[in-house]
């Protein structure tokens, strides 16, 4: 996803960008995007960049619960730089222990990365879930996408640390979070 960056007018010492869309829930919307607090060299005003959504923030309701049928309050993006840019297949809940993950290929070449975890995308990620009997285990309902990857230090393994677009993440009317319960 490409981003016009703008001076953060709370903050002069950081920069901010909108993500504008168009989803069947919530209609048009532009949502403000942050760059993380820690970069030391900030993006240059007025410059268009490369970016990949790394999560996002909800409204709360007047039950403190996340208002799901409201466009996000903000997203959280940032500039790939030791991440490795990946075609991914689709994520899958699966398993006794829940596990989720896609297979990946590098977006430039086609070569194999293999297995990949949503990392701290999880709650925001579109999957199919075959664990709570949302789901069958249909291949044709898993939401393919690019997005970029790391190795996670603790075990080694590829994981999702951003998406290039919003069609990547669970913001659509058949959302798993709004449509439970019902």
């Amino acid at each position: 996803m490409r981003v016009a960056v703008q001076a953060n007018k709370k903050r002069p010492d950081q920069r901010i960008a909108f993500i504008k869309g168009n989803v069947p829930l919530w209609g048009e919307f532009s949502v403000p995007a942050y760059f993380p607090k820690e970069l030391t060299v900030q993006p240059d005003i007025g410059s268009t960049i490369e970016v990949m959504i790394c999560g996002m923030l909800w409204h709360r309701d007047e039950h403190d619960m996340y208002a799901y049928e409201r466009a996000p309050k903000c997203f959280f993006i940032k500039e790939p730089t030791r991440e490795t840019k990946v075609k991914y297949d689709g994520f899958v809940c699966w398993g006794s222990m829940c596990t989720t993950t896609a297979y990946a290929k590098k977006f430039e070449t086609g070569e194999k990365v293999g297995t990949i975890t949503p990392g701290r995308l999880h709650m925001f990620i579109r999957e199919i879930d075959t664990v709570s009997g949302t789901d069958e285990r249909d291949e044709s309902k898993k939401v393919p996408g690019v997005g970029w990857v790391a190795k996670n230090p603790d075990n080694l393994m590829w994981r999702l640390e951003g998406v290039e677009g919003l069609e990547q993440l669970d913001v659509w009317e058949d959302s798993r979070w709004r449509n439970r319960g019902k």
